[in-house]
């Protein structure tokens, strides 16, 4: 029985009995920990990192309990019990206990799916009582309940307040005789097999059994025990929070792009260059970086900058003195002299151009378009170096402005090339004395460190030593973050100003929409929480998720993902195949599809229907065509 069924049935159950019980831990209240004895390391952690030492306290404190519940069987401890038997000095026991309290407090908050059935009792007039077995004082167990918005119920039955247990079936007893209620028309809601299920049963009482622990997210894995703590509190807080989301494309956006973009900005704000450095979130890809940045760090001194590597490359080749260098902003692919042409933002006006363009069957390398005359021919037409002159002084008058040339900077952008950071060093280095500019990049791939050099940037999810899987589903992490404005084509005055000037911007989707409400509404809840300021968010644990949607999608993902746009020279869908009847017939179809689709494991997820792994089957054939090519390679120089 899923989650939402499981509700409904015990709501309609509910409609029976005129009194609902219900516990409170696992039930009523959720902590953001995987396990209650992660409670203790967290405590641990904080107070050694205070004092200096190691304390061992985690263990002392379950050893301590332990010992305690063993020696009185048949009754609860209490918390001052619990501190007066631990093995520390009077203030050390003093200042724990005030830790365990106030981390207790900052970890619990509701339970989301059970508080709606709890305000349907209060709602249909049942009378509500809460029975729960913990060593915790009532009077702060109220107190939390009442800021999670738990009101209206008539009693709270604490076993350390009346020493007396669930499992044994006394506290129910006592319950049902203070009250003065029939056992029949009472119905108990908890999780525990033992304390609630078999504990009800032994006073007469029927009980709701509700599952302690449930897995809700969609992708993010269920770590194992032993895995470290920030990966255990971070899967628990997502977990137990995320089923509030009531869409689901909402949902994907808080449990996988919103601990990225937040994870991210962590390690840019605590990054060792950034003090003394004034940080440019880049436009167009840093657009849900930059808000969530501007909600963590308001002091930070940073700015969203409109930069492209459209915009910057006549300021580039203008700085370096050379129209053909142009190709360093280039995409690192091959290009007709139609498509450079193109790219530049160029009509084919010009007569010499119009027929050099006819050489269509010809392809330049981008990156090298200086090692082409007839490409040096084109790009010397009289328009074409006359407007590039005039975007160039215009763009270096809007980056001066904004402190390229005066402040030291460090560049926080997508990353995958380094493109960006190469051309606006490029462009300040004859004009400034600054220090070099910093790149700060969520990944980067093979080659970076050769253009701009291993000690000028970093990165956080992986390198270009890191073959993850991450790395195939980049074109998925880029839709997530599509911007509502157009990419920046080149700059203009505006009176006493220089603006940016947009391309057409493509209409954001709702899907998509939804998933940054997602991310944004974790960044926000996170931010709130003791966890924040507890545990890591690690770059690996936001990699399983995002690997797992790439090479294992669910239906829903493949359906609504695989629809958007996408464009690689020409408009196509990230993952769209046509019917496999009609590849019969027109085989090469498919070939050019699947080299144009942005997400090629979900092509084939699409296209064929079956559960196999098509990642790995994926991957398979890569290794198998390089060692195909570098066998005829190897062939043709013998």
């Amino acid at each position: 029985m899923n989650s939402e069924k499981m509700h409904c049935a015990l709501m309609k159950k509910c409609q029976k009995y005129d009194v609902i019980t219900f516990d409170v831990f696992d039930t009523l209240l959720k902590r953001d920990v995987m396990s209650p004895t992660d409670v203790f390391c967290l405590i641990e952690q904080e107070f050694d990192q205070k004092h200096g030492i190691k304390s061992g306290f985690a263990e002392k404190r379950i050893y301590t309990e332990y010992t305690l519940r063993k020696a009185n069987s048949l009754r609860e401890v209490t918390l001052d019990e619990i501190y007066e038997a631990i093995d520390y000095s009077k203030a050390q026991r003093q200042e724990l206990k005030t830790l365990e309290l106030a981390t207790e407090k900052g970890l619990l908050h509701a339970n989301y799916p059970l508080k709606y059935v709890f305000d349907y009792c209060i709602a249909q007039k049942k009378k509500v009582f809460l029975i729960s077995d913990m060593y915790l004082p009532v009077s702060f167990l109220k107190e939390i309940l009442k800021d999670a918005g738990f009101a209206g119920y008539q009693k709270f039955y604490l076993s350390c307040e009346y020493r007396k247990t669930k499992l044994t079936g006394e506290l129910f007893r006592v319950f049902l005789q203070e009250e003065r209620i029939k056992r029949d028309s009472v119905l108990h809601i908890g999780d525990s097999i033992c304390a609630d299920v078999l504990g009800s049963f032994r006073a007469g009482i029927k009980c709701f059994h509700i599952p302690k622990n449930t897995h809700n997210t969609l992708y993010m894995p269920l770590p194992e025990d032993s895995s470290a703590l920030s990966k255990r509190c971070l899967y628990a807080f997502i977990n137990s929070r995320e089923c509030r989301c009531t869409i689901r494309s909402e949902q994907l956006g808080y449990e996988l792009l919103g601990p990225l973009i937040y994870g991210y900005c962590v390690q840019l704000h605590n990054h060792p260059k950034r003090k003394g450095r004034k940080v440019w979130l880049s436009a167009r890809d840093m657009y849900l970086f930059e808000k969530a940045y501007k909600l963590l760090y308001p002091e930070d001194d940073f700015e969203y900058i409109y930069l492209s590597r459209k915009s910057l490359r006549p300021i580039y080749s203008d700085a370096v003195g050379d129209l053909a260098k142009s190709g360093e902003a280039f995409p690192d692919k091959e290009y007709t002299l139609s498509q450079v042409i193109g790219y530049m933002g160029y009509e084919l006006e010009d007569a010499n151009i119009s027929k050099l363009c006819n050489l269509e069957g010809k392809k330049y390398q981008g990156r090298s378009l200086g090692d082409y005359p007839e490409v040096r021919k084109a790009l010397d037409s009289p328009i074409i170096v006359k407007k590039e002159a005039e975007l160039a002084a215009v763009g270096k008058q809007y980056l001066d402005k904004h402190g390229l040339f005066s402040e030291p900077l460090l560049l926080a952008d997508i990353g995958w090339h380094g493109t960006t950071q190469l051309l606006l060093e490029k462009i300040r280095e004859k004009s400034s004395q600054m220090p070099p500019i910093i790149g700060y990049y969520l990944g980067c791939c093979q080659g970076t460190s050769k253009r701009i050099g291993k000690d000028t940037y970093g990165t956080w999810l992986f390198d270009e030593e890191d073959n993850r899987p991450f790395m195939r589903g980049i074109v998925l992490l880029e839709s997530m973050i599509l911007a509502p404005h157009g990419s920046t084509v080149r700059f203009e005055k505006e009176g006493s100003s220089v603006v940016p000037i947009f391309a057409e911007a493509e209409s954001v989707p709702n899907t998509i929409l939804e998933m940054q409400q997602g991310a944004m509404s974790f960044i926000t809840d996170f931010k709130k929480s003791l966890l924040s300021n507890a545990i890591t968010v690690h770059a690996e644990t936001v990699c399983a998720g995002f690997e797992k949607l790439e090479m294992a999608p669910k239906n829903e993902e493949l359906e609504y993902i695989g629809e958007l746009d996408y464009e690689n020279f020409y408009q196509t869908k990230i993952a769209s195949p046509k019917k496999f009847r009609y590849y019969l017939i027109h085989w090469k179809a498919l070939k050019d599809d699947f080299m144009y689709a942005g997400w090629r494991t979900g092509f084939m997820y699409r296209l064929f229907k079956l559960r196999l792994p098509y990642g790995k089957i994926y991957d398979l054939g890569r290794w198998g065509w390089k060692k195909i090519k570098k066998y005829d390679s190897e062939k043709l120089e013998v």
